[in-house]
């Protein structure tokens, strides 16, 4: 079922990042032989995201071979209303919903690399990789504010990057204001916190540009700014070149 879940969020996320409608997907799906156990559980995560995402199902097809499976989502923005990478302008803020690195946690977690005292501090973590939400609602009501937007699925510096250069702006970031989990917080050690902030991926979240006079919405953090020039900043880091 986390299978299912995090195939449709991953590709719904996408929908996310340019403010899109969520209208359909379809999925196909190769499987080396019939499973009834297995396939109960995936028709699970399968179907609860996608109500979770607002994706209806529509067709398909299943083939036998090698495990492969792959989510198509569809949605729409108005003509023109479409978020893309390339609208950041120097003087924007930087922002960024939710909490960073709990996803790049969980999967640490799972791998033996980071221990936690506490159960539930490993249950949330590792269901933030498991089972991302892809933040379609936020998407879709910055589209009258945001100026650039992408979805962090390869780490915040490696698409803050992506950002900068479609932009042609630079992107200065401030670890002192990156948002982190409780969670988080109690698993991952004050010296590892950083490298996972930044590079660790698959949170899902969405990064933003926002004008001055756009107001920040509920559960998103100012975290940097938009400057004229190339590449990203980290306080006192080297800048990463787009």
């Amino acid at each position: 079922s986390d299978i299912a879940y995090r195939a449709v969020m991953t590709a719904a996320s996408d929908l996310a990042a340019m403010g899109a409608a969520p209208r359909a997907m379809v999925l196909a799906i190769s499987l080396p032989a019939p499973d009834t156990t297995w396939l109960a559980g995936f028709s699970k995560g399968l179907r609860a995201a996608s109500m979770d995402a607002r994706l209806p199902l529509v067709g398909g097809d299943t083939t036998r071979g090698p495990l492969v499976i792959t989510v198509t989502v569809m949605g729409e923005t108005p003509a023109g209303q479409s978020l893309l990478r390339s609208g950041a302008a120097p003087g924007d803020r930087l922002c960024v919903s939710g909490t960073l690195g709990d996803a790049a946690a969980g999967l640490s977690l799972l791998q033996g690399e980071l221990v936690a005292s506490d159960p539930a501090d490993s249950a949330f973590l590792t269901a933030r990789f498991f089972r991302p939400t892809a933040r379609i609602a936020l998407g879709e009501s910055l589209r009258e504010s945001a100026t650039a937007a992408i979805d962090i699925s390869d780490g915040l510096i490696a698409d803050s990057t992506h950002l900068a250069t479609r932009s042609g702006v630079a992107l200065q970031i401030d670890h002192r204001q990156l948002p982190r989990s409780t969670a988080f917080c109690s698993v991952v050690e004050p010296s590892q916190q950083l490298n996972y902030l930044l590079s660790g991926g698959d949170d899902y979240e969405l990064l933003f540009t926002l004008p001055q006079s756009a107001a920040l919405p509920e559960g998103c953090t100012e975290i940097g700014r938009v400057m004229a020039g190339s590449g990203v900043s980290c306080d006192g880091m080297p800048a990463v070149k787009g």
